[in-house]
């Protein structure tokens, strides 16, 4: 558990496996004030820890340290009290020392006052796995274990108790200290950048998320309605209810995809509607499929992620250490390597997250996370967005699956008509809707939306949570720093470059392509070539027909190369112009990239024709050479096909819809490219093209 002061507060956020709990209920982050109790693994059984706010210290003198402008509220103190009742293996479990004989709460208050009135808060408290009574060093780290307290965790477990394995939370949460203990003190003169050490943005993870009264209307159907919820840093919430579309309208209202109908929703205390380009580096979205590259590895593909949403000065150095945090962070590092179409499902889900905590959001929303997933793969994506709770993010997910609804903070349960039937800890389900089964909480919550929603109000007045006001607004922040115009097309053209390079089955058949239609080219009949043919040739028209077959082959390879490209990467766009790519830029980028391979290719092909039919023998009409004016109407053709193709791959959802549209095209060009017929007059046969 870290004890984390927030300018007015201390707050008490949970960083371990078990988790903490106040009055029976599992909180990530706990408000701390005077005589606050908090129980710790286990909300019964487990032992329980009582702060007690001491009085502020007499200012010091003036010899004894130089004054301050703002001094904070000393740190609240801890006493462990007896667990209630406790069971035998319960009390086996916990430190003997530890229970029986606490440090006095009045000598522990008296040094917290004491270090507190020379000593200043410490900035990055460290993580810590065993409980023991809480001490404030002058410098954030542990204090030295007094004699008499048992060792800490890697002591072997007592008697009679089987060893447990370290689950995938206990390992984060070990490399995640590693990380804060190998951090610069936050007062030192060689203290780095700030983006060097992932520092969360000013005034983020602080405040958390507040909706109030949420409302979406789609063509006059309302879809949500009256919706009113808080997430403290530290909350995992899961939105469920019988209707999928309310769910999902939920979440895109939450990742600011659909516009607000009513009502107000903060981030970090500030307006989601208001503030839009200001909120979107606080949000991170991961949707229901996923936009990730999938012919690049992981790392690289975090990395081009890192490039757009870090700030524009960030060096490349801190970049790469942001990347090596989030693959550690999710476990992601024995795959950096490998590319993201070969990930198993689970594994492929976590780099989707990666990619959007890069930037360390304030508020992670993702979409289904368990669609497709078997329980055990359900159970580690589960297990990693518990932790990115842990660490202060507010993660908001929408599920189909009730499997591991015990794992969250919050349930939000929507009825059919999109308004609430129930908000709160999973532990108070019973309690409020008669049963702690969600089958027969659906079917009571489908049955009756406008009863359910009714009783939900009335209980909330009752205990006085009912929202009166909406939530306190914070006054406009500055807009993060955007990359600029150049240094987005940049970033695009290099990955464009990358994705084309690395789709190897497509790569290489686009490579082979020209050479197959230019051998196709030389076997039309004749010996003349690009010249007139003569009356007694075997073959009068073979210059027209290999200028048909040129032309059909540049419309042909313009088109393959872009048909599919946009209709695979329409969730990926979507997703990056939410975080500030420009449109212009990724559409230039692949019209760069695609018309220089246009080109290469056109190039091959018009060097095979050339030197197997020869060049053109008539001077050029435009140009001075005649063979590059060849060369310059085929590509000239060609990119004006891969632009078709780019324009026909967004009218399709799928491949399947995309492709069948690439055949009018080329029966079009064959048909007036002279392939089909000849566009002269009947008596003048011998006509030919030179």
């Amino acid at each position: 558990m870290v004890l984390r002061f927030q300018g007015t507060h201390w707050v008490a956020m949970d960083g371990s496996g078990n988790g903490i709990f106040v009055d029976g209920a599992r909180l990530s982050a706990v408000d701390i004030r005077d005589g606050q109790t908090i129980a710790i693994g286990d909300p019964r059984r487990g032992p329980r820890l009582t702060f007690q706010l001491a009085a502020p210290a007499a200012a010091p003198t003036a010899s004894a340290d130089p004054p301050q402008a703002h001094r904070p509220t000393p740190p609240p103190t801890g006493q462990w009290r007896n667990p209630v009742k406790p069971t035998e293996q319960a009390t086996q479990r916990m430190p003997a020392k530890l229970i029986t004989h606490p440090e006095p709460a009045q000598e522990v208050a008296q040094r917290i006052v004491a270090e507190s009135a020379t000593q200043r808060i410490p900035a990055a408290p460290t993580f810590g796995r065993t409980t023991k009574p809480i001490r404030l060093t002058p410098h954030g780290t542990p204090p030295a274990p007094e004699a008499g307290h048992p060792p800490p965790a890697d002591q072997p477990a007592p008697a009679g108790e089987e060893p447990r394995g370290r689950g995938l939370v206990e390992r984060m949460t070990d490399a995640t200290r590693k990380l804060l203990a190998a951090r610069p003190d936050a007062g030192s003169a060689e203290e780095g950048p700030a983006t060097s050490r992932l520092p969360l943005k000013p005034g983020a993870r602080t405040v958390g998320v507040a909706a109030y009264r949420l409302g979406s209307t789609v063509d006059g159907r309302e879809l949500l309605s009256d919706i009113s919820f808080t997430a403290r840093p530290g909350s995992l919430i899961a939105v469920v209810g019988p209707s999928e579309n309310r769910t999902t309208a939920l979440i895109e209202l939450l990742a600011g995809l659909r516009p607000l109908g009513s009502g107000v929703l903060t981030v970090d205390g500030h307006d989601v509607q208001a503030e839009p380009d200001w909120v979107r580096s606080r949000i991170g979205v991961v949707p229901r499929h996923d936009a990730v590259p999938d012919c690049l590895t992981v790392e690289r593909a975090l990395g081009y992620a890192a490039q757009l949403r870090l700030p524009p000065d960030t060096p490349a150095a801190t970049r790469d250490r942001v990347v090596d945090h989030v693959l550690d962070e999710l476990e992601l590092t024995p795959h950096r390597k490998t590319r993201v179409a070969k990930l198993a499902p689970e594994v492929r889900r976590c780099a989707s997250m990666a990619t959007e905590l890069v930037s360390r959001p304030s508020l992670l929303v993702v979409d289904e996370p368990n669609a497709g997933l078997d329980p055990a793969q359900q159970s580690h994506v589960m297990a990693v967005l518990r932790r990115q709770a842990d660490l202060g993010c507010v993660v908001v997910l929408a599920t189909t699956s009730l499997a591991h609804l015990n794992m969250c903070d919050q349930v939000l349960l929507l009825t059919p008509a999109g308004t609430l039937a129930f908000a709160g800890p999973p532990v108070q389900l019973e309690s409020a809707m008669g049963t702690t089964d969600w089958s027969e909480v659906f079917a009571q919550v489908g049955a009756d939306p406008g009863g359910a929603h009714q009783a939900f109000l009335d209980h909330q007045q009752a205990s006085g949570s009912l929202p009166s006001a909406p939530p306190a607004v914070a006054a406009p922040g500055r807009p993060p720093a955007e990359l600029t115009t150049g240094q987005q097309l940049g970033l695009a053209i290099r990955r464009q470059l990358r994705l084309f390079v690395a789709r190897r089955v497509s790569f290489l058949f686009l490579l082979l392509l020209p050479f197959a239609l230019g051998g196709l080219t030389l076997l039309i009949p004749g010996d003349s070539g690009f010249d007139r043919a003569g009356r007694s040739a075997p073959n009068p028209h073979e210059a027209t027909e290999i200028l048909a077959a040129m032309n059909l082959a540049a419309v042909l390879m313009g088109i393959l190369l872009t048909i599919g490209d946009l209709v695979g990467e329409r969730q990926m766009l979507r997703r990056e112009q939410s975080v500030g790519l420009s449109t212009p830029a990724y559409l230039v980028a692949k019209i760069t990239v695609f018309g220089l391979v246009a080109a290469i290719q056109t190039a091959i092909l018009t060097a095979i024709v050339v030197a197997g039919k020869g060049p053109p023998v008539h001077d050029a009409v435009l140009l001075r050479n005649a063979t590059v004016e060849l060369y310059v109407s085929v590509a000239a053709t060609a990119v004006v096909s891969m632009i078709i193709g780019l324009a026909l791959s967004t009218l399709g959802r799928s491949q399947r819809e995309v492709l069948p549209l690439a055949v009018p095209v080329i029966l079009a060009s064959a048909l007036f490219g002279g392939g089909c017929c000849r566009w002269w007059a009947p008596g003048d046969s011998t006509r030919s093209p030179g």
